[in-house]
């Protein structure tokens, strides 16, 4: 007779789950001496149980909350709204009496329930990978959304004058996500996050580059094309003008132009 086969499911039988996830970090935690830490954190955990949003969905149970070390992530599932108000509260309690500094995340996305070592529940998946890179991305006072989240809130009218759109962030393992910025008079920060600013610096950097290196042989042989033409024996009589000279930089950027395209297909086809 055949054993009975276990009915507990594996973790890929877990269904996934859509959340909307707030991921916490106060700034400059590690520096902070031991006894400010615990203050620190303990004072958060305050403010963050003391806030409508938390305490409705807790008395619901559509909320998990994961410490995080320096920080801690709160899981809403059921209202992709609740985060982001919770968010605005948090800063809010503390801007009125700052002894950190906090940034914050949030982002929908899928999620699987998940025990953790302590056998306590956890979540694992995309959802929280992804909050966590967008938090990444702020400075202290910022509360950065993904693009999930500002889609939902774009339906809803009060929220539209309070996104601000920053564009594309290259996050960890060369993610691109994109992302907005939320702030009021009394919260958020309006500052344009630090890394973006140096990711924009070094992309113009690299454009500059770029054009530099590609203009650079044609300008070059130009330029010794019209010495040659105007300094020649065979023809200094008949020397180029600023047209001609034109017409001959046109040439060669257009040769240049084949001779990259003609790279980036050749190692195109051998990737391929």
């Amino acid at each position: 007779m055949d054993a009975p086969q276990s009915s507990s499911p594996s973790p890929s039988a877990q269904p996934v789950e859509l959340a909307s996830i707030l991921f916490l970090d106060i700034v400059g935690y590690s520096l902070l001496p031991m006894d400010q830490q615990s203050a620190a954190i303990t004072r958060l955990q305050q403010i963050v149980r003391g806030t409508e949003q938390f305490a409705a969905a807790s008395a619901r149970q559509t909320l998990l909350s994961l410490p995080t070390g320096d920080g801690m992530a709160i899981v809403f599932f059921q209202d992709p709204v609740a985060p982001v108000e919770c968010a605005i509260a948090i800063t809010q309690e503390v801007r009125a009496a700052p002894t950190f500094g906090l940034r914050m995340g949030i982002h929908s996305g899928p999620v699987y329930r998940h025990a953790d070592i302590r056998d306590e529940l956890n979540v694992v998946g995309g959802g929280i990978n992804i909050v966590q890179r967008v938090m990444d991305s702020g400075d202290a006072g910022h509360i950065l959304l993904s693009q999930s989240v500002a889609d939902v809130l774009r339906q809803l009218g009060p929220w539209q004058d309070r996104l601000h759109d920053l564009g594309e962030c290259a996050v960890k393992h060369g993610v691109i996500v994109h992302i907005y910025n939320l702030y009021t008079g009394d919260a958020g920060n309006p500052a344009t996050p630090s890394k973006l600013r140096a990711q924009r610096s070094k992309s113009r950097q690299s454009t500059f580059r770029k054009v530099f290196v590609h203009l650079a042989p044609a300008v070059v042989f130009t330029f010794l094309i019209r010495v040659y033409f105007n300094t020649s024996p065979v023809t200094r009589d008949r020397p180029l003008g600023g047209a001609e000279t034109f017409v001959v930089f046109l040439v060669l950027l257009a040769a240049t132009a084949v001779i990259l395209w003609l790279k980036r297909f050749t190692q195109e086809r051998i990737r391929k």
